[in-house]
């Protein structure tokens, strides 16, 4: 992804917009952002609703072909924005897919054809085609650091000042989604008015919280043995829909972080070493470190082979999901 995302940069920067794209990737609001950025270069603003073709779903491969052969109307270039269309997985309509790899050898000069999609499979010859004649792009969740740099970027916009940690706490609270974060950076900014700086009382206050950070929740009431919060905050889950798998999942990610961290802490790692093995702001690190201090190696082992029978009670049918999720809660209580 570097080297790509790298080129596609130096590309809108010099202005220098090829003809055939690939944007995929499960982060929505940098491939939606890139294609703006593209839009913004080609096409007159005026004349965007004239040059601007967008093809989303099941769309006919002869429509694709038709819309980057016509020519842009009073206009160097025109934009072609194929969406979600199923081309770049395995059991299309063959023949199509690759009538259509073979037309994207020769796609149009005045014509700029992206496909926008979140999967794909790359041993396709159609991925192939795109990777060889022109620029794929990944666009995966960002990296936690990579995240908190770019909300403190955001808020200075919004003529606001937020600390390191506290938008660590932002990040760690509202999930990886930028689309997310920037909502809930657009509410922060109404919440404090006139006020500059905003604070963790503000992000605690008025920001939506994610699945990951109340297991965090979830698991500090554990290490406190607080019984009542545990069940507490694991009925919040559940009357929030989050699927018992998932609940789950999440409770064995972050007991096996914690784990993670003793293990570094007894071979001698400092915090910075813990921040950058596990990849997440000195900050959150900081947290998992203080867990960690509340349990043996040998409790975090018993634990994480505890996790894994409760997942396999659930996926074998011999325990009801919500039956073994509260069984699994009350052997972490004793």
């Amino acid at each position: 992804m570097t080297m790509s995302i790298d080129i596609l940069k130096t590309q809108i920067k010099n202005k220098d917009i090829k003809s055939l794209y690939l944007f995929y990737g499960l982060e929505e609001y940098l491939k939606k952002y890139y294609i703006n950025s593209i839009e913004e270069i080609i096409i007159d603003k005026n004349l965007r609703t004239l040059n601007k073709v967008v093809l989303e779903d099941k769309v006919e491969v002869s429509k694709i072909i038709d819309n980057c052969e016509t020519h842009p109307v009073f206009s160097e270039r025109k934009l072609v924005v194929v969406k979600n269309a199923g081309l770049f997985k395995s059991g299309g309509k063959k023949e199509e897919i690759e009538k259509l790899a073979d037309y994207l050898k020769d796609v149009p000069p005045f014509t700029c054809l992206i496909f926008y999609e979140t999967d794909i499979d790359k041993r396709l010859r159609i991925y192939k085609t795109i990777n060889k004649e022109g620029l794929a792009v990944e666009f995966p969740y960002q990296k936690p650091a990579d995240l908190i740099k770019w909300v403190i970027k955001v808020v200075k916009t919004y003529k606001k000042e937020i600390s390191m940690d506290t938008a660590s706490i932002l990040v760690e609270r509202t999930g990886q989604e930028m689309t997310g974060i920037l909502n809930e950076i657009e509410k922060l900014a109404a919440y404090t008015g006139e006020r500059k700086v905003i604070s963790i009382d503000d992000i605690k206050e008025v920001c939506n919280t994610s699945i990951k950070s109340r297991i965090f929740d979830l698991t500090g009431a554990i290490v406190a043995k607080d019984a009542a919060g545990t069940l507490k905050h694991m009925d919040d889950m559940i009357t929030l829909r989050e699927p018992i798998p998932m609940i789950i999942f999440m409770i064995a990610r972050q007991f096996r972080q914690i784990l993670e961290v003793k293990i570094l802490i007894e071979n001698g790692a400092d915090l910075k070493e813990i921040a950058s093995k596990l990849k997440v702001a000195p900050y959150i690190a900081g947290k998992i470190q203080k867990q960690s201090e509340n349990f043996t190696t040998r409790w975090l082992n018993q634990t994480m082979q505890d996790i894994f029978e409760c997942d396999l009670a659930i996926k074998t049918g011999k325990m009801k999901d919500k039956t073994a999720l509260n069984l699994l809660i009350a052997k972490l209580l004793e």
